[in-house]
């Protein structure tokens, strides 16, 4: 049972209890179990959420600032209207997870799983999704500058019309990505093209 005086929970099976509406700042949850919870409108500041589990989870319209989502599992998670800012989610899974109208700004995504999601028209300006795993994603009409995708997999991805100006591709095998009047730079123009097998002079 959610405890508004403990700060810190481990292990902790959050099933079955209301906790929408919340705010929390500065709270610790490790391994805890938020599956099928319903956390609408939840608002956190500075809080760790560490191998925690938010598959099925009700998220709509919750606002997260400077909060970690380290190794956390977001599978079929309703994020409709979520917002995250300034969150680091690093090696987080959201496969399946409903992103309509979720915002993300700036932040560390870095190795998390965004598997087949739907990212078309978003602004993903600034967020670091290095060695993410974006296989499959749509990214149409998405604007991505001054982002880092370095070595993230885009196999399978549609980036047609988004703006890619200034974001970091090495190491991004970007062969079977889909391209058509998408927005790039020259230095961009250069990577993909020694990419692709070209030689550049």
């Amino acid at each position: 049972m959610f405890i508004k005086e403990v700060k810190q929970y481990r292990r902790h099976d959050f099933t079955g209890e209301m906790l929408q509406d919340l705010e929390l700042n500065g709270y610790e949850f490790y391994e805890c179990n938020f599956r099928g919870v319903n956390l609408s409108q939840l608002v956190t500041r500075g809080c760790i959420f560490d191998h925690c589990d938010f598959s099925f989870a009700r998220m709509s319209g919750s606002k997260h600032k400077n909060s970690a989502f380290v190794n956390c599992k977001f599978y079929s998670a309703v994020l409709f209207c979520a917002t995250f800012t300034d969150c680091k989610a690093t090696g987080s899974i959201f496969t399946d997870a409903d992103l309509t109208g979720l915002s993300l700004v700036r932040g560390n995504f870095s190795f998390s799983n965004f598997y087949e999601s739907d990212f078309s028209r978003m602004d993903l300006s600034g967020i670091n999704f290095s060695n993410a795993d974006l296989r499959k994603c749509n990214m149409e009409l998405a604007v991505i500058r001054d982002a880092d995708l370095s070595h993230a997999m885009l196999s399978g991805s549609s980036l047609k019309k988004a703006d890619l100006r200034g974001t970091r591709l090495d190491g991004v095998y970007m062969n079977d990505v889909r391209m058509s009047h998408t927005k790039i730079d020259l230095e961009q123009a250069v990577v993909i093209a020694e990419g692709m097998g070209g030689l550049v002079s």
